[in-house]
């Protein structure tokens, strides 16, 4: 693995211990711990409190500006 993305999953896991616990615990309930398997990812998906319009909090308290890209029919 190139070492700035070992760099980049080290910060990751670095800053999201609890998304970890939280997929921990879903594993023994949901198959791969999501919902759907597009959101599984190494090392873990990230788990969300609380999002409104395109500003997510993080189950660590993180607020992150999304963006979405969304088809509809």
């Amino acid at each position: 693995m190139h070492d700035t993305l070992q760099k980049e999953i080290a910060l990751y896991e670095k800053r999201t211990p609890k998304s970890a616990e939280a997929h921990k615990k879903a594993q023994k309930r949901i198959p791969l711990g999501v919902g759907s398997n597009y959101r599984a990812y190494d090392p873990y998906p990230i788990s969300w409190r609380k999002g409104t319009a395109a500003r997510s909090k993080t189950s660590t308290a993180t607020n992150i500006l999304t963006t979405t890209c969304v088809s509809a029919r």
